[in-house]
């Protein structure tokens, strides 16, 4: 039997649309399954129901995330967190990164669930770099990145701004968590990068 069941992070239409549905539900149904938007709509609920040690920090616990962020293959043991971050629907994430000539730019990333599209462009020092209108280094393409690590590496790179995007534009309804780390300097360190491939 079902106890409690929370959907958490659900756009705003979902809610509304949601509410409207559950008139001709059972009432005692409809009590257990509640449709929330963002954190601050959730978090003390599921504090209130699962023990913080149990919790994945992402949903205000204190449990480490699903996948290892301190052992990525790739990139130093420092135990530094990778950033996570929550790309809406129909929206993107852009990170710039200044590289200097000659340098390299390594990413590594990992999604909640489910999977998104994933780019970059570059354009030389002093330009604004922009989808569509700079030169695209890595194509956008979608990558199904539950639970596992995207790694790769440019080297010898041109001087300039590099622009990362996570592209959600095509999911009309579900946002993503996706939580990555960049390396990118002059001269990539044995014990931070790997060539691609061999991710």
């Amino acid at each position: 039997r079902l106890g409690q069941m929370y959907v958490i992070n659900c756009p705003r239409a979902l809610v509304w649309t949601y509410r409207v549905i559950t008139s001709w539900v059972d009432p005692v149904t409809s009590q257990k399954i509640q449709l929330l938007g963002g954190p601050s709509e959730w978090q003390h609920l599921l504090t209130q129901h699962v023990d913080a040690s149990q919790l994945c920090s992402v949903y205000g616990g204190n449990a480490p995330p699903p996948f290892d962020a301190h052992n990525m293959a790739g990139f130093s043991a420092s135990g530094q967190p990778m950033t996570t971050v929550t790309v809406g629907a129909r929206s993107d994430f852009r990170l710039l990164v200044e590289i200097p000539e000659g340098g390299f730019l390594t990413w590594c990333y990992t999604t909640e669930s489910h999977d998104v599209k994933f780019g970059v462009y570059y354009a030389p020092k002093g330009e604004a770099a922009a989808p569509g209108k700079s030169e695209c280094v890595v194509p956008v393409e979608k990558h199904r990145a539950e639970g596992t690590e995207v790694v790769d590496t440019l080297s010898g790179c041109k001087g300039g701004t590099y622009l990362l995007v996570w592209d959600n534009s095509y999911s009309m309804l579900r946002q993503k968590v996706v939580s990555y780390r960049i390396e990118a300097g002059e001269k990539p360190q044995d014990d931070q990068v790997v060539a691609p491939g061999e991710a």
